[in-house]
């Protein structure tokens, strides 16, 4: 279990890294800075990586967390990259970020919390 948490950490890190980006952006300003979305996709494949790496127990333990749709984004990106629809990329950032930190951040011990930068504590 200690491995998961791990990978719930990097979860963690590369989401509010995400937010991180496009804090303060508007989907406008998103769609024209190929700059953040490049960062921002490379966070979403990270995330993707993680939760690719957790063991099946943990994932049914949390089975109310997105699982496959962390992955899929990430396959999306990876493999189908000339078609990446950002406004939908956008709403990801902007709705389901934030709920899937909601979900994710009780899991992670206070110990281990710490290891994410105070510069992305903000958000």
């Amino acid at each position: 279990m200690c491995r998961d948490i791990a990978y719930v950490v990097d979860i963690v890190i590369y989401a509010r890294r995400a937010q991180a980006f496009v804090h303060e952006l508007s989907l406008e300003q998103f769609a024209v800075d190929t700059i953040v979305q490049d960062a921002t996709f490379h966070c979403f494949i990270m995330m993707g990586e993680a939760a690719g790496r957790l063991s099946a127990e943990f994932r049914a333990a949390h089975a109310s967390v997105a699982w496959q749709e962390i992955r899929g984004m990430r396959n999306r990106l990876v493999h189908d990259y000339r078609t990446t629809d950002v406004p939908m990329v956008w709403r990801v950032l902007t709705d389901d970020i934030p709920a899937l930190l909601a979900e994710l951040e009780p899991l992670v011990p206070p110990e281990d919390y710490d290891e994410v930068p105070s510069e992305w504590k903000f958000l």
